[in-house]
């Protein structure tokens, strides 16, 4: 599958050091600009390590990163990061119907232009349903995200785990 990837997918996954699993699950990963500029530019200029990792992934050839060519204006039209707003144009530009963002506002204006949000969590799921890890390399992946800060609610943290409980 191709995706769009937002910023937080990227870092919250290179913290846990996961980000490899992006990959794995994902048959190309294509960033904004933007999201570029956000992660490794600001973020190897603040010395966050996760920038690092994701620089790599880019040189790698893994993790692509494309110019937007027309400007749709959609943050000026919906209240989200510019960042977002760039994943969401991009993948209308590109014709990419997946995109990868964790950002809850996001998913829905994702889902009303007709995309397929999913999540850092998800990318974790469907690690495991793929067995490219083990059920419970993923139960400590969840709870290594909601360790380092990552905002999810206990509702869906319990549905993921749930979810992993009743793999085979």
């Amino acid at each position: 599958m191709v995706v769009v990837s937002n910023s937080s997918p990227l870092i919250w996954l290179s913290r846990i050091r996961a980000l490899n699993l992006l990959r794995e699950v994902c048959a190309e990963v294509i960033i904004p600009q933007e999201v570029f500029e956000e992660v490794v530019q600001r973020g190897k200029h603040l010395g966050y390590a996760d920038a690092i990792v994701v620089e790599q992934a880019v040189e790698a050839g893994w993790i692509k990163v494309k110019k937007i060519k027309t400007k749709l204006k959609i943050q000026e039209l919906i209240e989200i990061h510019s960042g977002e707003a760039a994943v969401l144009q991009l993948a209308l530009q590109e014709k990419i119907n997946k995109v990868i963002i964790d950002d809850g506002a996001a998913r829905i204006i994702a889902k009303g232009l007709g995309l397929e949000p999913r999540g850092s969590v998800h990318i974790i799921i469907t690690a495991a349903k793929r067995n490219l890890i083990t059920a419970k390399r993923a139960r400590e992946l969840l709870t290594s995200l909601v360790s380092a800060g990552f905002r999810l609610s206990p509702e869906v943290f319990a549905h993921a785990i749930k979810s992993l409980d009743e793999m085979p």
